[in-house]
């Protein structure tokens, strides 16, 4: 954060009068050792609206995050791209799923005091306008058309993206991570 305060970062990049202001946190940011800060700050901010989008499959987000880091490519405007698979570390693997699965329970909790909307990619790609409706009313805004031009990056099954999907599954059995493995949407 550079010695900035968070509402001195909010001030310099919103710096006109705008109806709705918004901004993208990830649970592990800002990367400095003003990390509390931030999230001190918007427990504080009663009046900020948390929109909580998360993935229904922390495994498949895992994956993609780590075909993203070994690939330096963050977003598909054309489609799937070719890739080669990767291999996972299970113990890895079970330390992201219950490290997100902390996260999520965190940011509910900070929400608490604030109007809190919660919804999953699959709920916004099920049904785009009816949720963005949903996302505009919540926002106090009027209702208007929403797209993206952004597609799935890694629609491929899992068995094809891992290496060691069988060693996976095998480890982690009917567990709830050996369940988000075998689920493929």
């Amino acid at each position: 954060m550079n010695g900035l305060t968070a509402e001195q970062i909010l001030a310099d990049a919103y710096p006109c009068q705008n109806v709705c202001e918004g901004f993208k946190l990830f649970y592990f940011h800002p990367y400095d050792d003003r990390r509390r800060e931030v999230w001190d700050w918007l427990e504080q901010a009663n009046d900020v609206r948390i929109i909580h989008l998360i993935r229904d499959n922390i495994v498949r987000s895992h994956i993609s995050q780590t075909i993203a880091l070994r690939d330096g490519v963050w977003g598909s405007r054309n489609g799937a791209l070719k890739k080669q698979p990767i291999e996972v570390d299970p113990h890895r693997l079970e330390l992201i799923y219950y490290t997100t699965l902390q996260h999520h329970q965190r940011v509910r909790q900070y929400a608490k005091s604030h109007p809190y909307f919660e919804l999953s990619y699959r709920q916004l790609i099920g049904d785009t306008k009816g949720v963005g409706r949903m996302l505009l009313k919540f926002l106090d805004l009027p209702d208007a058309p929403m797209s993206s031009p952004m597609t799935r990056q890694n629609p491929e099954p899992l068995s094809e993206l891992v290496s060691n999907y069988d060693e996976l599954c095998e480890v982690f059995g009917d567990s709830e991570i050996g369940q988000a493995l075998r689920d493929d949407d």
